[in-house]
């Protein structure tokens, strides 16, 4: 292990001579400095891949049993939706949402949530075939988490849809911010020790 020594210059009442530096730590030490944008990097990734997979198995379900995410209650459906379409939820319907959720990646951000661009199929016309609709899943998923609200009462020719929110409660159940924090610092801790 090659030393060097240096002589740091007298402070008041401290005076250090010949004080001894690891060369192979001040070589590990710069590699680490230099790496640091690539382990940030990596950690974010990977902590938002476990993250964001978690997220996505959990809206999932909440999609497949059609229960509300924790914290969380959705109004029961119409008895003429129920006549229509039986107990699937309208998060479910055709099985199409369910289907298309999962971890998606854009411009280097992640999200958790259908095919931006793929039609929503209606689920059962009068001849009990689907077709496509002039939305998009991605516009359903908005329209169902924050509902229509028409103003007009209770007139029977209104088509509210009450809000049954899904997305957001299911980020705080699955533990939020706190718990994305938590895997990337983990992740951090990671990517660190394969430099020291």
């Amino acid at each position: 292990m090659p030393r060097s020594i240096f002589t740091i210059g007298t402070l008041p009442g401290i005076s250090i001579e010949g004080a001894y530096v690891n060369q192979e730590n001040i070589e590990r030490v710069s590699r680490l400095i230099e790496a640091i944008p690539e382990i940030e990097t990596n950690a974010y990734h990977k902590a938002c891949t476990n993250f964001g997979k978690m997220l996505a198995k959990y809206v999932r379900r909440c999609i497949m049993f059609n229960t509300p995410p924790e914290g969380v209650s959705w109004p029961p459906h119409s008895p003429d939706y129920l006549k229509k379409y039986n107990v699937h939820g309208f998060w479910y319907l055709s099985g199409q949402m369910l289907k298309s959720i999962r971890l998606r990646q854009y411009q280097g951000s992640y999200y958790v949530g259908p095919n931006p661009g793929e039609k929503a199929a209606d689920p059962v016309n009068k001849y009990g075939r689907s077709r496509t609709s002039k939305l998009t899943l991605v516009q359903l998923a908005r329209l169902l988490e924050g509902g229509t609200f028409s103003g007009a009462g209770s007139s029977k020719f209104t088509n509210d849809i009450p809000a049954r929110p899904l997305f957001r409660p299911s980020f705080r159940a699955v533990g939020g911010t706190e718990r994305l924090k938590k895997y990337l610092i983990a992740n951090l801790r990671r990517e660190v020790k394969k430099y020291l």
